[in-house]
């Protein structure tokens, strides 16, 4: 048989599955016409097909990170509702019973024309994926501790007197103050040993994200797949047009498992899970809260609180992010 173009044979989800199988999936669903659609209107392709009800369609750029689903149901009057499912550009209201993430109509013109606006791009899902990697530099910053700090409460009003008329070599002041060297070189040296710190911090900042970076995202659950590890590989780095954002060098692409990320990759997800096995996990190896590794150059965040929207916050996925060289 003829292989759709809106099915990508490639989709690690379908390594169990022939492609007859799938197309069967997608026809007995109902919605291989809204399917169509979408991919040449938008060029998502469907990379898992569920047998859930009537059967759900999962559509993504290629491989990558899940768009949205389509499916049919029964309305109250027994009327068949095609249905688009996608966290989104989410409708600002729903009524009640009814998700803010799924538009439908019996009228399949009707969808079209509703979802057609709100369907994102792929630079649209990259850009909301990275937004969340804003909070890297302070990930590096919480984490390197610094001994020390400068405290204003060192320095006595008399002792700041004293460096006034110090510093500005006024001898005509009523009261002159004696100044304590002694104290003054220590606090000097302890202040100068925050700076010398500080700027390690930095510098270590610009050494750990001025270059491109494997990032593998890694969620328990994808859309109807419940009890699953999925797996996103991608690159990215700092972007040059706007300060503290990062672009996508590499779309994000699913892998089966961690066997097919690069060999240094698996490398330092292996040192990573043998030196932070102790900690509590959020998602498969990433551990609970924030790491980052300053031997190995390794950063690891966790998913996002349910609190959150998903979509909004790197993706919904917890992050291991390591130098591409």
């Amino acid at each position: 048989m003829s292989i759709k173009s809106y099915i990508n044979q490639d989709s690690a989800k379908f390594r169990s599955k022939t492609i007859r199988e799938v197309q069967d999936c997608i026809d007995a669903s109902g919605v291989e016409p809204l399917v169509d659609w979408i991919n040449k209107t938008c060029g998502l392709q469907v990379y898992n097909t569920v047998l859930k009800g009537g059967g759900v369609v999962d559509m993504a750029y290629g491989d990558g990170l899940h768009v949205c689903s389509v499916y049919t149901s029964n309305n109250t009057n027994g009327d068949t509702t095609y249905c688009y499912e996608s966290k989104y550009n989410a409708k600002q209201k729903a009524s009640r019973g009814v998700s803010i993430y799924v538009r439908g109509s019996v009228k399949l013109t009707s969808l079209k024309r509703a979802i057609k606006s709100v369907i994102p791009s792929l630079d649209s899902v990259n850009s909301k994926v990275c937004h969340g990697f804003f909070e890297l530099p302070m990930v590096i910053t919480n984490t390197v501790k610094v001994n020390g700090y400068k405290s204003k409460y060192e320095l006595d009003e008399n002792l700041i007197h004293g460096l006034l008329q110090h510093a500005l070599g006024d001898s005509t002041s009523p009261i002159q103050h004696v100044l304590d060297r002694t104290a003054l070189t220590n606090i000097l040296r302890r202040w100068d040993q925050h700076d010398i710190a500080e700027a390690e911090k930095k510098q270590k900042i610009i050494g750990m994200l001025d270059t491109p970076l494997y990032a593998l995202g890694i969620s328990k659950e994808t859309n109807n797949s419940t009890g699953v590890i999925d797996y996103f590989l991608g690159i990215i780095k700092n972007s040059e047009a706007v300060s503290g954002r990062f672009d996508v060098v590499s779309s994000f692409t699913r892998v089966a498992d961690i066997s097919e990320c690069p060999p240094t990759l698996q490398a330092m997800i292996t040192m990573y899970k043998s030196r932070h096995e102790h900690l509590e996990k959020s998602v498969d190896f990433i551990a609970k809260s924030d790491v980052y590794d300053d031997d190995l150059l390794v950063i690891s965040m966790p998913a996002p609180s349910i609190y959150y929207n998903e979509c909004e916050l790197r993706g919904g996925l917890a992050w291991f992010l390591t130098p591409v060289n």
